[in-house]
């Protein structure tokens, strides 16, 4: 049974950042705005906003693949998110941003990649499981987690 028919999260990218750890806190962050389909669609229509999917099935299983909303930052919805969690976690503000990664079914995952940045990320809907080279995270809505560069990492919506 899927409780949650979308399954997102939101990565902040925060290149050359150092003197991190693993973190992975539960309970981070509250939305007030309940972020699901027709959020994500809403926010696409109102928007110019890049976007982007992952697959290796490309025709025929499209909407099984993951996909990534660039640039969030910029829009009314995010932007004050990422200035809160800016100031909390950038305090030698190098460049950032923050993108959705979302998927619709159950299943849908990442290929295995190297991330040769900081990632932040915070659970919005549904679970995603973070597997690094040597830990699982479970990410849940409003968990938030933290994975310093360099990083070999595999993500499965679940």
């Amino acid at each position: 049974t899927v409780k949650h028919p979308l399954d997102l999260f939101i990565g902040i990218l925060l290149p050359y950042l150092k003197g991190w750890l693993k973190v992975f806190k539960k309970n981070y962050l509250k939305f007030e705005t309940d972020i699901d389909f027709n959020f994500i669609a809403n926010l696409l229509a109102s928007q110019n906003l890049k976007s982007h999917f992952f697959s290796r099935w490309m025709e025929e299983y499209t909407l099984e693949s993951v996909f990534q909303i660039k640039d969030v930052q910029k829009t009314k919805e995010f932007n004050q998110i990422f200035k809160d969690l800016n100031s909390a976690h950038n305090k030698k503000n190098v460049r950032s941003d923050l993108d959705i990664f979302y998927s619709y079914v159950p299943g849908a995952h990442s290929n295995t990649h190297a991330d040769f940045y900081d990632v932040f990320i915070i659970g919005l809907k549904g679970r995603t499981l973070y597997k690094t080279v040597d830990k699982e995270y479970l990410v849940g809505p409003t968990d938030f987690l933290y994975l310093k560069k360099p990083l070999f990492s595999f993500t499965l919506f679940k």
